[in-house]
């Protein structure tokens, strides 16, 4: 590992004990450079390089085990009851957000009458004429 990229990644948030497991990991480094400049933590890099370790046979050139499975799709099985639940949530949803609309104007109309001056304005005429005071 370069001392450019070591630099790249300290200024990403990486500290020396992460950079040094990175690069016995063996992972390129140039990788973990654009995934820590796409905004990826520290602990999502290392489970990424824990992944790799212990998944080999996701390289390109080797055959997939015969006992992995592909995604299993759920929402098909439910059919109806899940679109029942969607429309559910998103009901429940809709109703948070007016309730939050509605709470959101009385907090702007309270803050709108507020008053910021202090408890007792004073008139600028009195405040003038007690500076003149002070000072003859």
């Amino acid at each position: 590992m370069k001392l450019s990229e070591m630099l790249k990644l300290g200024f990403k948030g990486f500290k020396p004990s992460d950079i040094k497991t990175i690069n016995e990991s063996g992972i390129n480094t140039d990788e973990v450079i654009k995934l820590a400049e796409s905004g990826y933590s520290i602990a999502d890099v290392n489970e990424l390089i824990s992944l790799a370790g212990n998944d080999e046979s996701v390289q390109p050139g080797n055959e997939a085990p015969a006992d992995q499975q592909g995604p299993v799709d759920h929402a098909g099985s439910e059919g109806e009851n899940s679109e029942n639940n969607y429309n559910e949530k998103l009901s429940a949803q809709s109703q948070e957000i007016e309730n939050l609309k509605a709470q959101l104007k009385a907090v702007q109309l309270q803050n709108s009458t507020r008053n910021l001056g202090g408890a007792d304005p004073k008139d600028p005429r009195k405040e003038v004429q007690e500076i003149f005071r002070q000072i003859y």
